[in-house]
């Protein structure tokens, strides 16, 4: 039974850190090029789950429902950078007015729509067995899928961010944006692309959680926080220190869920304070934060 509990608190601790990642890669990202902190990522998020869930219901199909929305993310964030960020940049005040306004407007726009008692799908329901025998345990099979489809999406990242043309000006930029415009890149447009694709990763992000956590309208205030937690722990702006973060914050956050409950809210915020007090710039900061 020990066993069982441990490999489980493991690989439900792995899963939950991809999904971490995945979520909390969208705040990194858009920080590093833009310095947003963008409070409306963990309403993307729930908005994500919830859209997932509807579109499963007309195509019957999770795999296109997670490729839709995705593709709607994106249009989303883009179109919010668009018409509503880029005024404000160099004003970080108000920046922070606006995302955080933005994520109790998609919250009201939420419950309008779908009501207050949200849904859930089963990993049944999108033809997962719920649960496989490995190693003589119990283990969600569905949690193993969402553990290699983060990391399938880390190493994507990883290729875009290092191996493209884009991905290039995203790290210039995120390094100066001042001499990258000099070098004639345009940092206007590629902030829309950046931030679309942050806010694309948001709504994947919920999408992936909806057979987990279903789509209910906590779960964008509770992965915000944990978002902020992974990108502090890591280090805000770096891509390896968010990857690392979110895998010590979703394994201490199972294994606390599995052995001390008592603690399970709270021992991601101690190792938050335990980071700061040594490292105010986080595991992976480079002093930016």
């Amino acid at each position: 039974m020990v066993f069982e509990n441990v490999l489980n608190a493991a690989i439900n601790g792995f899963s939950y850190g991809m999904l971490l990642f995945i979520f909390a890669s969208g705040l990194s990202i858009v920080f590093g090029l833009m310095d947003v902190l963008n409070f409306a990522h963990g309403a993307y998020f729930m908005l994500g789950a919830y859209v997932t869930w509807t579109l499963f219901s007309t195509t019957h199909n999770f795999v296109i429902a997670l490729i839709a929305v995705l593709a709607i993310g994106v249009c989303v964030g883009a179109a919010t950078e668009f018409t509503l960020l880029r005024p404000l940049y160099g004003r970080p005040v108000y920046q922070i007015l606006l995302t955080l306004g933005l994520f109790f407007v998609v919250n009201q726009l939420v419950l309008f729509i779908w009501g207050p008692l949200g849904g859930y799908l089963g990993p049944e329901d999108i033809g997962v067995p719920q649960v496989i025998n490995f190693l003589g345990a119990d283990v969600y099979l569905y949690r193993v899928i969402l553990a290699v489809a983060g990391v399938a999406t880390a190493i994507a990242l990883y290729a875009f961010l290092n191996r493209t043309n884009i991905g290039t000006k995203v790290r210039a930029g995120s390094e100066s944006r001042e001499l990258a415009e000099i070098f004639g890149i345009n940092i206007k447009t590629l902030g829309t692309a950046i931030f679309g694709l942050g806010t694309g990763l948001a709504f994947f992000a919920g999408g992936l959680a909806e057979p987990w956590v279903g789509a209910v309208p906590s779960t964008g205030t509770d992965f915000l926080l944990l978002g902020f937690i992974v990108v502090i722990v890591g280090g805000m702006g770096s891509f390896s220190g968010t990857f690392l973060g979110a895998v010590l914050i979703g394994v201490v956050y199972e294994f606390s869920q599995y052995f001390l409950p008592e603690i399970t809210f709270v021992a991601p915020l101690l190792i938050m304070v335990v980071v700061l007090l040594v490292r105010p710039s986080g595991l992976f900061g480079r002093g930016k934060s």
